[in-house]
């Protein structure tokens, strides 16, 4: 088993629907930190959702649910969240191109 330092998601604005922004390759993968900038002058909701393969975004798979990221602000929270083949990271947020994702961790090959 390898594991390989990645970079699953480069820091890029949320659309105001849910997007797709990373899927695990076959081996599977761990989610090590995600950020969330508001890049705005206002606060603005953000939605982070961990699905499974073939699944689509509900309320039973958020792992940030509706959270209110305040002005100019940056949360950072540090995980290790396993994923499994195929399954895949979608989020959104209250407003489109106010908030950036990035999110980083390790591929499993």
């Amino acid at each position: 088993m390898t594991l390989t330092p990645k970079l699953m998601v480069a820091t890029q604005a949320l659309t105001g629907s849910t997007a797709t922004y990373y899927t695990a390759p076959a081996g599977g993968a761990i989610i090590k930190e995600i950020i969330l900038t508001n890049a705005t002058s206002g606060a603005v909701t953000a939605r982070v959702n961990l699905i499974a393969s073939a699944g689509s975004a509900a309320a039973g798979n958020r792992i940030i649910s509706d959270l209110t990221v305040p002005a100019s602000a940056t949360l950072v929270f540090s995980l290790s969240t396993v994923m499994a083949n195929a399954e895949f990271i979608q989020a959104l947020a209250g407003s489109a191109a106010s908030i950036n994702l990035t999110v980083s961790g390790v591929e499993i090959s």
